[in-house]
């Protein structure tokens, strides 16, 4: 044995650890990226070919083809993924699969429903589903029949799919096999037995009896089993195994002549339509319906029909794959590296909040808010019953235009957080993955579903509300963002919170606090999220003045700063946290110009970003006042207070000097809210505007759309946080001296803030330009209290780190 010296030797132990997120699912999204954009590039080159079928040329032209084409496509993978993972359910867990499954189809059919919604034509969809009939809301109708008809799609996949994965059918599969007779039989007297048009019913073979029904499940299954088979081949060809990929396309090829004489047998030999009478494959595969082509070209179009669908089914079923293999992959043999343990709860003790009854206090709580916001100004008018469903049976479903898309999209964020905290609420500390985060939406889904219906419904009685289909849609698509969001980031967040609430380290939970506000100033920034890639919509909002290369903004030297003050504000918590996460540089100015750098990189990647949302204006301008606020917040943030240095007392120790901040800030608030100044002397104008102030909270806001009164909502809670932040460095330093008055100087500091709030609305009243409303005052109220609770809260850690000991509250 060759010698060696000891420090060439590893003697720690070997651990094993999962291999990065990027590295398992880096293929997933590669795959994902390639497939739609081949998909979308082939689309548009076949909407060019004349001798395409009218209905399938209907489905995918539209103002934005390519945009139709990438969801049709997305829609197809989903398709295509959904059955191999149900189906590895059924192989793995046939006990789950049976109540699992029928509920995420359901789920996975209403998201499909939805994405259709937003990119295929109505008529289109009605051509398959047939118009509504029944006594209840259009939509709510649609999307029933809808999930009917794709469960049967979706069964007959699975069942085709199940004898591609795992072992060979088992008795235990029985059970699961069960479950697909149930969703067969519902989807047969969903789309046969109540259908509402004969689009469908009469293409089948004797108006749809269950042989031509078993033949389209055949076909549907002999898809299903077809690509599975190939999705299977192709990861056995990439580990070098090329016999079974050769097996696959072998039962490719003997799967056309199979699905044509399933397609014969299915649908009617004879039908009589539009004065004509011809097979129902004529009418589905030629090119309209004067010029009806031969067996031999309809077979042809069938055969190209076929292989494309199993292309892309394949596909979805290879991601499908490829997200199993990665989840179930043996660990990697690696180093043990440092990694910081947190503190466990004790056996037996509950887990640290937020549990699921603080997630079930929240949902109440937002749920409350969102009835309250939904029915603002909240003036009731009487209405009768049965006229209220009468009138609720017949709300439309309006076109939304580009410019009010954003009111379409606020009403979707408005249940993501409902869903979100729902989603909580079932899943919180409890086993499982994702898979089991996704099947908690087939219980919330519908419950936020019924929520937004009775919603609609009640704002009959409260006449300034719109009622309409479109509302009660996008508040479903939130619902399922919400518990998407969650399955994605759900336990991340409440790890976040948990660690918020129980560290010792002011350092760190500042960094907390610097990073959520990071997140939300990106997402804030792409709000209200109306995208467009339209160049007719991108270039109507250039010429709109809302894409501007380099303006200050503003009518008036004062406004102008305004806008400056705001911009600059805005990024200096953002500096604060490069200063907490980089190393300083040797040289003042090496930190200058890193952070300069740091600031506009930040800046035009919103700024590139707010070009893509129509009601956003972009500006050049955005980059200089983005990169001073972070070198501002970077020269703030002294070494000293950094979370890796020592802790040294770097502030004046005289509460005077924080009085004096305190005032000043306010005098700065003052002025921002009473501005131009134009007050008002007429007593009469004085007192009724004293009187509006005693109006309904929030029906101010309602004046203006969504969008505008989420950002009203937002822009005046943050101006008060730092007058609490002043305030509360302040009371910290005097309750030091005296901790037993501590809690007195926390109630005066809130005290003083009210009146400052009061001040300024009533001061508002003399301005005849301004709405001066009790709602402001309570938001201001709000963020002073919260820089005033966060301040203290950072103090407080940082006394006890010091040895001084935490003051009593």
């Amino acid at each position: 044995m060759p010698p060696y010296d000891k420090s060439d030797r590893d003697t720690r132990p070997i651990r094993t650890k999962r291999s990065s997120c990027w590295s398992r699912y880096a293929p997933v999204g590669l795959i994902l990226i390639g497939t739609l954009t081949t998909w979308v590039l082939g689309g548009l080159a076949m909407l060019r070919y004349p001798g395409l079928p009218y209905n399938l040329r209907e489905l995918m032209e539209s103002s934005v083809p390519g945009v139709t084409l990438g969801i049709l496509g997305l829609c197809l993978l989903i398709t295509g993924a959904t059955p191999l993972l149900l189906a590895w359910l059924w192989d793995r867990r046939p006990g789950e699969f049976t109540w699992i499954g029928p509920l995420d189809a359901i789920s996975i059919a209403a998201l499909i429903y939805s994405l259709l919604r937003t990119a295929v034509p109505y008529e289109s969809i009605s051509d398959i589903i047939g118009s509504p009939v029944l006594k209840l809301p259009a939509e709510l109708e649609n999307l029933g029949r809808f999930v009917g008809l794709y469960l049967g799609i979706l069964m007959g996949l699975t069942i085709g799919t199940r004898l591609t994965i795992g072992n060979a059918p088992r008795r235990r599969d029985l059970a699961g096999l069960l479950s697909m007779s149930v969703m067969a039989a519902f989807s047969y007297t969903i789309v046969v037995g109540y259908a509402c048009t004969d689009n469908i019913v009469e293409l089948l073979r004797d108006g749809g009896s269950w042989l031509s029904a078993g033949a389209v499940l055949a076909f549907v299954a002999l898809l299903g089993l077809v690509a599975g088979a190939l999705s299977l081949a192709t990861i056995r060809a990439a580990e070098g195994h090329w016999r079974p990929l050769a097996g696959a396309i072998v039962l490719l090829l003997i799967s056309i002549p199979v699905g044509w004489l399933l397609l014969c047998a299915a649908t009617n030999p004879s039908l009589t339509k539009y004065g004509r009478t011809f097979a129902a494959r004529e009418f589905l595969f030629s090119p309209d319906r004067e010029h009806p082509l031969g067996e031999r070209a309809i077979f042809l179009r069938f055969a190209i029909a076929e292989l494309s669908t199993m292309a892309l089914l394949s596909v979805g079923m290879l991601v499908g794959r490829l997200m199993v293999r990665a989840r179930e992959a043996p660990p990697s043999r690696i180093r043990p590296q440092p990694t910081r343990t947190r503190p466990q709860p004790r056996e037996g003790m509950p887990a640290a909040p937020p549990r699921r009854i603080h997630y079930a206090l929240l949902s109440a709580l937002y749920a409350g808010f969102a009835i309250y916001g939904s029915l603002v100004p909240l003036q009731f008018r009487a209405v009768p019953l049965d006229q209220a469903w009468e009138r609720f049976r017949q709300i439309p479903y309006l076109q939304l235009s580009i410019e009010s898309r954003s009111d379409w999209v606020a009403n979707i964020l408005l249940f993501v957080p409902l869903g979100f905290l729902l989603a909580g609420v079932h899943r919180v500390d409890r086993p499982g993955g994702r898979y089991r985060d996704l099947a908690a939406a087939a219980w919330i889904v519908p419950g936020c579903a019924l929520l937004s219906i009775a919603i609609e419904f009640t704002q009959i009685w409260f006449p300034p509300r719109t009622v309409s289909q479109n509302d009660v849609a996008a508040e479903v698509i939130g619902a399922m963002a919400g518990v998407g969001i969650w399955s994605l980031a759900g336990r991340r967040a409440t790890m976040i919170a948990r660690e918020y609430l129980g560290t010792s380290s002011s350092g760190r939970k500042l960094d907390l606090i610097l990073k959520i506000y990071l997140v939300g100033l990106l997402i804030y920034s792409v709000l209200p999220l109306d995208l467009t890639l339209s160049p007719a919509d991108l270039w109507r909002k250039y010429r709109d003045g809302k894409m501007l290369l380099f303006t200050i903004g503003g009518t008036n030297p004062l406004q102008s700063a305004y806008v400056i003050l705001a911009t600059t504000a805005t990024f200096v918590p953002v500096g604060l946290l490069v200063a907490s996460l980089f190393t300083p540089l040797p040289t003042r100015f090496g930190n200058l110009v890193r952070s300069l750098t740091i600031g506009a990189a930040l800046a035009a990647l919103i700024e590139i970003a707010q070009i893509l949302v129509y009601s956003r204006v972009s500006n050049g301008a955005d980059l200089l006042w983005g990169a001073l606020g972070v070198s501002l917040g970077v020269a703030c943030m002294r070494p000293e207070t950094t979370p890796n240095a020592a802790r040294q007392r770097t502030w004046p120790d005289r509460p005077w000097v924080w009085l004096c901040l305190t005032l000043g800030y306010a005098g700065v608030l003052a002025a921002i809210f009473w501005f131009p100044f134009e007050f008002t002397a007429q007593k009469g104008l004085v007192l009724e505007r004293l009187a509006g102030m005693a109006r309904v909270p929030y029906s101010a806001l309602y004046r203006g759309s969504d969008w505008n009164a989420m950002t009203q909502i937002t822009r005046k809670v943050l101006w008060f946080i730092p007058l609490g932040s002043l305030m509360a460095r302040g009371i910290a330093l005097v309750s030091s001296r005296s901790p037993a008055h501590r809690r007195v100087w926390i109630v005066s500091g809130l005290l003083a803030c009210l009146t400052l709030a009061v001040t300024i609305e009533v001061g508002q009243t003399l301005l005849p330009e301004k709405v001066a409303d009790l709602t402001d005052i309570l938001l201001y109220q709000s963020g002073a209290t919260l820089g005033l609770m966060m301040t203290l809260s950072l103090l407080d850690l940082r006394a006890k780190s010091e040895g001084g000991g935490s003051p009593p509250f």
